[in-house]
């Protein structure tokens, strides 16, 4: 639905903290602070740059999904993982951290 990392508008990108006790590629998401950068590896061998310019923990369902899903305007990243408590029953944490960064 969205564009490429470096396109015109909100590029998404979605990990896990961790997987069968294995940490994941966003096991330290939450820790990003506005100022970081972030670099993100094109298939194609591109390597662009960004910066932080975020962190947010929501509930699932407060996510902005309006600035997450942007079409258009200034090329942005939303990285995003879950946060927030686990319940075991559901398998799933309640909330999601969410990192926004701008193209550098």
């Amino acid at each position: 639905y969205g564009p490429l990392p470096g396109g015109a508008g909100s590029a998404v990108l979605a990990g896990h903290i961790a997987s069968g006790g294995i940490d994941g590629a966003f096991r330290r998401l939450d820790r990003l602070e506005p100022g970081d950068p972030v670099e993100v590896a094109l298939s194609d061998g591109r390597l662009l740059r960004f910066v932080v310019t975020d962190t947010v923990q929501v509930g699932k369902a407060e996510l902005p999904f309006d600035e997450l899903f942007a079409r258009s305007g200034p090329p942005k990243l939303a990285l995003i993982t879950c946060g927030g408590e686990f319940d075991d029953a559901v398998g799933a944490s309640d909330e999601n951290v969410v990192v926004f960064a701008s193209v550098v």
